[in-house]
């Protein structure tokens, strides 16, 4: 079977247990196909993706690859959220991203903060999104 799309390996195979078929599949899957795309890709049977992906040590590979490449993305992700946060046409654009940088930053809104009481004065914030 001839390989339509080339697939790039999120992180190499140093201590890992599996065959170069699951290998080939853990790659497929890591990098975005669902389960048919990479028997397909690999060249075997859905049913055999299955019930691989129903085996822990496979489940443990593909969770560990994916948190791997989630620490390998963090920061472009970051760089692209503050560029927005400053140059966004948009205002809406501009104050999701901030919200969000202050929100995964620890300084998001507390909950203890949502209804708070001054003398004769009763503040609530409800948060519409």
């Amino acid at each position: 079977m001839k390989r339509k799309q080339e697939v790039t390996p999120t992180v190499s195979k140093a201590d890992s247990s599996l065959t170069t078929k699951q290998e080939e599949i853990l790659q497929a899957l890591v990098t975005g196909m669902n389960q048919t795309e990479a028997a397909h890709f690999v060249g075997v049977s859905r049913e055999y993706v299955c019930r691989l992906c129903q085996k822990d040590h496979f489940l443990k590979e593909v969770d560990k690859r994916v948190q791997k490449m989630k620490s390998l993305l963090a920061p472009r992700a970051l760089a692209n959220v503050a560029k927005l946060a400053e140059g966004a046409k948009s205002e809406r654009v501009r104050l999701d991203a901030n919200l969000g940088i202050l929100d995964r930053s620890g300084h998001g809104k507390d909950e203890k903060n949502v209804i708070s009481f001054k003398q004769d004065e009763l503040s609530v914030f409800i948060d519409l999104s």
